[in-house]
């Protein structure tokens, strides 16, 4: 896999990294605080309008929003039913306009 969106357009293209993958095997959300306390670094599978699995996303939730892990994961998870709405299929992602 690679990433197709990031704020960062230079990091469009470059592949997922093996961690990320690992972090979301088990299907659960995952987002330990980093090193320096800042944020948490959520990571998920992604899902379309229909639940099915197209993907992992990766967030940064800012600690300053965040009591806890898990009050990261919630934002996240909305995050994600709010964008995955919008995501007919894994194919849709891809079409031109």
């Amino acid at each position: 896999m690679i990433l197709i969106a990031n704020g960062n357009a230079s990091r469009i293209g470059i592949h997922t990294s093996i961690g990320d993958f690992a972090a979301t095997k088990d299907g659960k959300t995952y987002g330990p605080l980093n090193t320096d306390g800042a944020f948490y670094n959520m990571k998920m599978l992604m899902f379309d309008t229909k639940s099915r699995p197209i993907g992992i996303l990766v967030m940064e939730i800012p600690a300053t929003s965040a009591t806890s892990e898990a009050d990261a994961a919630r934002q996240a998870e909305a995050l994600r039913k709010e964008v995955s709405e919008k995501i007919p299929d894994l194919e849709w992602l891809f079409q031109h306009s």
